[in-house]
């Protein structure tokens, strides 16, 4: 074995053999020292740098020799692939981890890898963007759930990279997004691996439906809304089968309004089960809704014009993960209908509690009425036997006013209880002073 130095770099020079695959494997040698194994094999030099020769490499040559196939003799550079996308108000959006916002517009990249190793994730882009990369599945409602790693800023000029070993035959998502919410832009992705990885769009699913609105459509009179009497609607069953953030469009000539209820929608009652409403998000003035839908749940989307003489036909675009089933509408029993059941047994609840509550009030108000008419008739009682004993007393007679012209009232006036009432009048009258007698008058009644 020889030593040699180049470029400042000590290299370690060993021949070793040409070696082709499907070599004799019967042919056993045996070598004892390093030495011994380099003069043996068949000359080829070949040089390492020190750092990377060990008795390992040996193993491995000696293993050629024997006639176990062969191994590359060098590393492989990375190799690298780009994915170029842009965020509009037409893209999903979502909660993003670590976000004080609620809107985020996003786009979700599927992430294939063929090989174990490090990779690279990295933006360009005239936004601030921030970047997540998630293992097999991505919940927009759930942005923390299966989330591997997020970053910010770690490109420099407020671009993300991420780096990480993977592994083939997993899959990855990468969310692409940006650090403000309501920001839109175009990007360029670059990821970089040990063999090239693939990108591609991972875009929720769409379902569209058309519908019209006509003179003839039922009307109702809408929630938070200019002109809001008599506004011409079109009410849409919405059925979800995976729970998801899911974005509802509107797409027509007309300035369209969007209203999103719980089930059962009742148009004479349009405050009920409301969860969300929009006019203008969508930009031309159509409306986007985005909220975050259960499975196995009911919901009810209903569409109106902005100004209620408008009409015309209007296209509703869902997106996803997982595809909606948009029907028409109809009510079963009457204006109101309760197709599902959970709702309306709390509907029912609530009744049934709104009902206790009076009946309580009432049964209150009525002990009350009963509990006080026994005070006033006894009050009324005690005032009766005082007067009686007033008439009855001879001391209370001669030292009194004559009882016949006391006259006594038992009703009520303005709801206070008089007893009784004195007139002043003939009380003057009868009491009134007498002169004194004159001389003649008393000389007389002095002689008889």
């Amino acid at each position: 074995m020889k030593e040699s130095v180049n470029s400042y770099v000590f290299h370690h020079c060993v021949t070793i053999p040409t070696i082709r695959k499907g070599g004799p494997r019967n042919n056993t040698k045996t070598y004892s020292t390093v030495d011994d194994a380099e003069n043996h094999l068949s000359p080829q030099h070949f040089c390492l740098p020190h750092t990377l020769f060990n008795r390992s490499f040996l193993v491995a040559v000696i293993l050629l020799e024997l006639g176990f196939g062969s191994i590359p003799m060098a590393t492989s550079l990375d190799t690298s692939s780009t994915y170029s996308g842009i965020l509009s108000s037409s893209s999903p959006c979502f909660v993003r981890p670590s976000g004080s916002g609620t809107v985020y517009y996003y786009q979700a990249i599927q992430v294939t890898v063929f090989a174990w190793g490090m990779h690279t994730f990295s933006s360009s882009s005239l936004m601030d963007t921030f970047s997540c990369l998630y293992n097999e599945t991505f919940f927009p409602d759930r942005s923390s759930q299966n989330l591997i790693e997020s970053d910010d800023d770690s490109n420099g000029a407020h671009q993300f990279r991420i780096r990480l070993n993977l592994q083939p035959g997993r899959a990855y998502i990468l969310v692409v997004t940006t650090f403000s919410e309501i920001v839109t832009g175009s990007f360029q992705i670059t990821a970089t691996g040990p063999m090239q990885p693939v990108l591609s769009s991972a875009q929720p699913i769409t379902t569209t439906a058309s519908y019209v609105l006509s003179s003839s459509s039922p009307e109702f009179a809408r929630p938070y809304a200019y002109d809001y009497n008599n506004v011409p609607y079109q009410a849409i069953l919405v059925t979800v089968s995976m729970t998801g953030m899911y974005t509802f469009k509107s797409s027509s000539s007309i300035d369209t309004s969007g209203y999103l209820y719980n089930e059962p929608f009742n148009s004479s009652d349009s405050y009920r089960n409301l969860i969300i409403s929009d006019d203008d998000s969508g930009g031309n003035l159509q409306f986007q809704i985005n909220a975050s839908l259960q499975s196995s749940h009911s919901y009810v989307l209903v569409v109106t014009p902005y100004r209620k003489a408008v009409t015309g036909r209007f296209l509703i675009e869902a997106a996803g993960p997982e595809r909606l089933e948009l029907t028409t509408y109809r009510h079963s029993a009457g204006p109101y209908s309760c197709g599902n059941k959970l709702t309306c047994k709390a509907g029912g609840l609530l009744k049934i509690i709104k009902s206790m509550v009076i009946s309580v009030g009432c049964v209150g108000l009525l002990i009350g009425v009963f509990c006080c008419r026994p005070c006033t008739n006894k009050r009324k009682r005690t005032l009766r036997q005082q007067l009686s004993l007033l008439r009855q007393n001879p001391i209370s007679q001669a030292n009194s006013i004559p009882l016949r012209n006391v006259s006594i009232n038992t009703g009520r006036t303005n709801e206070i209880d008089r007893p009784y009432t004195i007139s002043i009048s003939t009380v003057a009258a009868t009491y009134a002073e007498q002169p004194p007698p004159t001389y003649e008058a008393a000389v007389l009644s002095s002689q008889r």
